[in-house]
């Protein structure tokens, strides 16, 4: 055993010895508030206690996301551990890293929909409605043997709301910056049918991000998102389920030199029957599609048309006692279509200059296979595994037509759950991943004021063998605690490598399977209920993520960018007759922009460590008005992700039941 996993082992080894001295009111407590009782489907496709699933897992229901300070879907993950979230602005989205490996190495999901654009591997987390919510699963660690590339750090996915009762609301909010908020939801049964509506409209003035470019003015938004959910039952077991939603999400500083447009349409059918009592059969087919999607920059104007088509087919087979198969195919087209022009007037849109143009398509065919072997009552074994076939065509930048690549990967994974009792369960699991490029990687040439980044059609699939042991346990009533221990050795990183100066102020980059790292790290995390009012949590994230080898033999032992080697959150939840209150600190240690590990210590660009704590309160004047106050950034915390953080805000909403 490697000195960092005997660290690791006896940090978590002592971490458990320490639990058990907490206080607890074991007669009062409900243990459905912790994981290890709630439901998860995702980490197999088939439904399980967290205890009993071989992984690492987090599960957020719609009442954890009433108690925080939530304004946007990645605000939730922010206390989960192992989870990175890094603010970015304008049409970049939040960039969200999973144990070490991020942006496109991290599948998001909606009923199993994936969100992950084709063009960047990215994922617009303003696009997603949160009050028609169900539940999240987060699952951490790979798992391409069953959802094929990016989902190498794990998995992220939102389920909406089915069988729910009857209810109209809609909430007004208003608060800091000039922010105001509109939702309004609806959901109904008419016979057979269900259906939920959702409308929210989130507009802020915003505030100075870059001191240093203070001219530029306030970096503002607005989202308006409308989604409509029906679900038709033809009997007990089979239905059909359409998803239709469409988010306009745009920015702007006041300048107006800087601004951008985002029109994300999501379309998807599935079709749920039970064949016969052991068999299950589901067919999904899902459409992205981001019809306009643009930014203007100085005075570059580039539109980038994305669209992604889907769709899977799955049987769940409860073959005897000792097994149950789990087998699908699966299909799925990215595209993009992308475009600079020049502007003679940048408050003026134009298509009359092109710079340049690049796109393609890119094509995977899937197929998986899962058992689950119930060696005895408190064993199981689980087997899995996948083939994809990729392939990139219709390729084209300014150097002309791109060849056509392909490439075929085969993931499988293995994972063991010994269940000591209803209390503890200990699991292993050893599995393979990968990530295939995305368009830009592939064909876009990136030209900006300091960097001329080159597109790469040669790229090979990243991969990765990760190994984790962990253990579920519950102390009591009270007290429960998960630990887990993991080690990502990850190859052909795809990466930013450095070809040339073009000047004194500007380099030429391009992508390139330039890297190889290891990311060795810990987590623990406890559940808490101090009384029949309070309960709490603390989890702790160590990361060891280090360059292992590189083109550039200068980065070799250097930290790998934009991961945090440490991360602590905690958590205080109050509640009684018609009080809820929440509050939740988040610290994260120091990250690197940059793979030299060379960021400036102070002002625009710094990445330093930073403590920050967010607090909502709630208040049911009646069963049907509900008030809450949140404050985000209590103390007024100055640190900087990609840019300069919000200080303190707040918001007072209202929200009203009919």
């Amino acid at each position: 055993m490697s000195k960092p996993i005997r660290r690791l082992t006896s940090l978590a080894l002592a971490g458990l010895l320490l639990l058990p001295a907490l206080p607890s009111f074991a007669a009062a407590a409900d243990p459905q508030t912790f994981d290890l009782d709630k439901v998860v489907i995702t980490a197999t496709k088939t439904e399980k206690k967290v205890m009993d699933v071989p992984a690492s897992v987090t599960v957020i229901t719609a009442a954890d996301l009433q108690k925080q300070n939530i304004r946007t879907l990645d605000d939730a993950l922010q206390t989960i551990p192992g989870v990175y979230i890094k603010g970015q602005r304008g049409m970049k989205a939040t960039k969200i890293s999973i144990r070490g490996l991020s942006q496109n190495r991290v599948l998001v999901l909606s009923d199993g929909m994936p969100l992950n654009n084709g063009y960047t591997g990215g994922v617009q987390w303003a696009n997603i409605p949160i009050d028609n919510i169900q539940r999240i699963e987060v699952i951490r660690g790979p798992i391409s043997a069953l959802y094929g590339s990016s989902a190498m750090g794990g998995v992220i996915n939102i389920i909406t709301k089915e069988n729910a009762p009857a209810e109209t609301s809609l909430s007004l909010g208003a608060g800091s910056q000039g922010t105001r908020s509109t939702t309004f939801h609806h959901n109904n049964v008419a016979g057979k049918l269900e259906y939920y509506l959702d409308f929210s409209r989130d507009e802020t003035d915003g505030y100075i991000i870059n001191p240093a470019q203070a001219n530029q003015g306030k970096f503002g938004s607005d989202n308006t998102q409308y989604n409509l959910k029906l679900v038709y039952h033809f009997n007990d077991t089979d239905k059909i389920i359409i998803n239709k939603g469409r988010a306009d999400y745009r920015y702007k500083f006041e300048t107006a030199t800087d601004r951008a447009e985002r029109l994300t349409e999501t379309t998807s059918v599935q079709y749920k029957a039970r064949i016969d009592p052991d068999k299950e059969l589901q067919i999904r087919w899902s459409e992205l599609n981001f019809s306009d999607y643009w930014t203007i920059t100085g005075t570059n104007f580039s539109p980038n048309p994305t669209k992604t088509y889907e769709g899977e087919i799955n049987l769940n087979w409860q073959v005897n006692k000792q097994h149950n198969l789990t087998m699908g195919f699966d299909s799925k087209v990215d595209s993009c279509d992308g475009k600079t022009y020049r502007l003679s007037n940048p408050a003026v849109i134009s298509y009359n200059n092109l710079l340049e143009s690049s796109g393609g398509k890119t094509l995977t065919r899937s197929v998986y296979l899962q058992d689950e072997m119930t060696l005895s009552n408190k064993t199981t074994f689980v087997l899995s595994g996948r083939y994809d076939q990729w392939k990139f065509y219709n390729g084209y930048n300014p150097s002309g037509s791109l060849p056509e690549k392909n490439a075929n990967q085969f993931s499988p994974k293995a994972a063991f759950l010994f269940k000591v009792n209803e209390q503890t369960s200990w699991y292993l699991s050893a599995g393979k991943s990968f990530v295939s490029p995305t368009i830009f990687n592939l064909a876009r040439r990136w030209d900006t004021t300091n960097t001329l980044l080159l597109p790469n059609p040669d790229l090979q699939p990243e991969t990765s063998t990760s190994y984790e042991l962990g253990v579920n346990h519950r102390f009591n009533p009270a007290t429960a605690v998960k630990v887990a221990i993991f080690r990502n050795n990850v190859e052909n990183i795809i990466y930013q490598g450095f070809n040339r100066k073009l000047s004194a102020t500007k380099e030429e980059l391009q992508w390139k399977n330039a890297g190889q790292a290891e990311i060795t790290g810990l987590e623990i995390e406890v559940d808490h209920r101090f009384s029949p009012q309070w309960s709490g949590f603390v989890n702790y994230t160590h990361n060891n993520p280090t360059i292992t080898a590189n083109s550039d033999p200068t980065l070799i032992g250097k930290q790998v960018p934009t991961v945090p080697k440490d991360a602590f959150n905690i958590g205080l939840t109050y509640e009684k007759e018609k009080w809820t209150a929440n509050l939740q600190g988040r610290y994260v240690s120091r990250t690197y922009e940059s793979d030299k590990n060379t960021e400036p210590t102070s002002g625009f660009g710094s990445f330093q460590p930073y403590f920050v704590v967010d607090t909502k309160f709630n208040y049911r004047c009646d069963k049907n008005t509900t008030l809450s106050l949140s404050i985000s950034n209590l103390f007024d915390r100055q640190y900087y992700q990609e840019s300069l953080s919000p200080g303190r805000t707040t918001m007072l909403e209202v929200r009203q039941k009919f």
